[in-house]
């Protein structure tokens, strides 16, 4: 077993040495540092090595190619530093999550992802948003916590549901099986010159709907 030591961050929480660091949580989830080095394809993405997430580079690779260069949405992933994605798109739209994300009190920002009729791809047009969907697990609950999103814009005139963090959150609709929750979420605009979710159907701020065995706590 790994033992608990502290990790010694600057203001900017970045690492100040380059040794790699081992650490066990409060949730008894081990996952580490190496420098300014986090090599996430090094990661097994399990509950004790959980695919670490630090900088938007890193983020689009962990829910674009986490598996053999395809998305595994189904692993556990840890944020550990405030994230800024500069308006860039991100392409996560077409991925449907059932795994474990621990936003660490961190914060997501400038997210602008957008899609209209004459895009060339045909893909599901149901749910849009930074995931398609969120929905239960097979095997274990689906989770999401202590995260903050700041939505620049999130625009789609082609699917029925559109959220900020998800089009549509589904949760199993036996009360006995696995179940989404999110706890301690904001979805925020960093922007005021227009409205941060657009849809041509049925839009929220969080998602544009949800459904089943899905617990929401301290959602802003």
């Amino acid at each position: 077993a790994n033992d608990t030591i502290v990790v010694v961050l600057d203001t900017d929480r970045n690492l100040i040495s380059n040794i790699t660091y081992y650490v066990l949580d409060e949730n008894n989830i081990t996952y580490y540092y190496n420098g300014n080095d986090l090599a996430i394809s090094n990661v097994s993405g399990d509950r004790s090595n959980p695919i670490t997430i630090y900088d938007k580079e890193s983020l689009v690779y962990a829910f674009t190619h986490s598996v053999n260069g395809e998305a595994d949405l189904s692993k556990y992933f840890r944020i550990i530093r405030d994230i800024d994605l500069e308006g860039d798109f991100l392409a996560t739209s077409r991925a449907n999550f059932t795994g474990v994300l621990q936003g660490n009190h961190m914060t997501i920002s400038n997210l602008s992802m957008s899609y209209d009729r004459w895009s060339a791809d045909q893909v599901d047009k149901e749910a849009f948003g930074m995931f398609a969907k969120i929905t239960s697990g097979t095997k274990k609950d689906t989770i999401i916590s202590n995260l903050k999103i700041g939505v620049l814009q999130i625009a789609s005139n082609v699917h029925t549901y559109v959220g900020g963090l998800a089009g549509q959150i589904l949760g199993s609709l036996e009360q006995t099986s696995s179940k989404v929750l999110l706890n301690n979420i904001s979805v925020v605009r960093t922007s005021a010159d227009n409205a941060p979710v657009q849809g041509r159907n049925i839009v929220g701020g969080l998602t544009g709907i949800v459904r089943g065995n899905v617990i929401l706590k301290d959602i802003v």
